[in-house]
C-alpha cells in the first residue's frame, strides 16, 4: 500500500467516525486527530479499524498503538499524515519479515 492509499484509508475511516456536524471541510493529511474532532475514544476506534481494514486488505497484521508509538517524541497521532508515516514504517517492517 502506498503512502496516497494509506492516507486515503485513514480519511476514510476518520470521515466514518467523526460526527457529521465537526467533520472538518476536507480531511485530508494536516488533519488533527486527537485533540480535533476526535476525543481519545474516537482515536482508539480510528486505530483498532485502521489495523482491521489493514488485515483484511492487506493481509498483514499491525499493531498501531504499542510502546514504540507510544514512546516516540513527536507522536504519530498528531495528524492524518503522521499517522500514515508510522504505518507505512510498520508495513515496511512487515514485508521485511
Amino acid at each position: 500500500m502506498t503512502r496516497e492509499q494509506t492516507i486515503q484509508l485513514i480519511c476514510t475511516v476518520y470521515k466514518d467516525l467523526v460526527p457529521p456536524e465537526d467533520l472538518p471541510a476536507a480531511a485530508n493529511e494536516t488533519t488533527r486527530l486527537f485533540g480535533g474532532a476526535l476525543d481519545s475514544v474516537g482515536l482508539v476506534s480510528l486505530i483498532v479499524e485502521l489495523e482491521q481494514q489493514i488485515a483484511d486488505r492487506d493481509e498483514a497484521s499491525i499493531t498501531i498503538a504499542d510502546d514504540r508509538a507510544m514512546s516516540q517524541k513527536r507522536s504519530p497521532f498528531r495528524t492524518i499524515g503522521s499517522l500514515a508515516d508510522y504505518v507505512q514504517g510498520l508495513m515496511m517492517e512487515v514485508a521485511k519479515a
